[in-house]
């Protein structure tokens, strides 16, 4: 299943971010979720799960713990506790010199990243007209072993005494998706590896 084609929302094991899946709300009431996963991962009635959601321009995160199984996909969800969230999706720490990005001649590393952004680690200083000049941009980020993606992308945030800067993705394309699952992917194989 291609799960660009749909509207989904994020959710992860509670316990470790990075075994994140994809999902699409059923029915939601004040303590229960019913939800379809649109990815293969297999849901264990013995852990708990974070859910990401946004209605009305308004973002949330539920933690719940599986109920039953309706079907192969379909499963409701214990709403154990929730909160309002800033963001709409949840960030995603890197800090991997080896996730390479350029904003024009400017090079670093992801800090963060998350369907909606991602936040650059800069090797070099800032120049002071950087906020500026680069309102809209393209990033080109590469991953090890893999073809550099370009995706446009806006500056929301600078910080010139860290050398970091933060970038709203301008869309939530394929390639967004795609290069959101290789960072995760990245990151899972370099625990494992430890």
């Amino acid at each position: 299943m291609d799960i660009s084609e749909f509207e989904f929302y994020i959710g992860h094991e509670y316990q470790n971010p990075l075994k994140i899946f994809y999902y699409k709300p059923l029915r939601i009431t004040s303590n229960t979720l019913r939800a379809e996963i649109l990815n293969n991962i297999k849901i264990s009635f013995d852990k708990e799960y974070s859910f990401y959601f946004s209605v009305d321009g308004i973002n949330f995160s539920f933690v719940g713990k599986p109920l039953e199984q309706n079907s192969e996909r379909d499963f409701t969800f214990l709403i154990k506790e929730s909160r309002i969230e800033l963001r709409r999706y949840p960030r995603i720490d890197v800090d991997d010199p080896n996730i390479r990005v350029r904003v024009n001649d400017l090079e670093g590393y992801i800090k963060d990243i998350s369907l909606g952004g991602c936040k650059v680690q800069f090797l070099n200083n800032l120049p002071p007209h950087f906020y500026k000049q680069h309102q809209n941009t393209m990033l080109t980020i590469e991953l090890p072993d893999a073809k550099p993606v370009t995706i446009p992308a806006k500056l929301v945030n600078v910080n010139p005494s860290l050398n970091t800067a933060s970038f709203a993705f301008a869309s939530r394309d394929v390639r967004v998706i795609k290069l959101y699952n290789n960072v995760i992917n990245y990151l899972r194989q370099k625990m494992e590896e430890v």
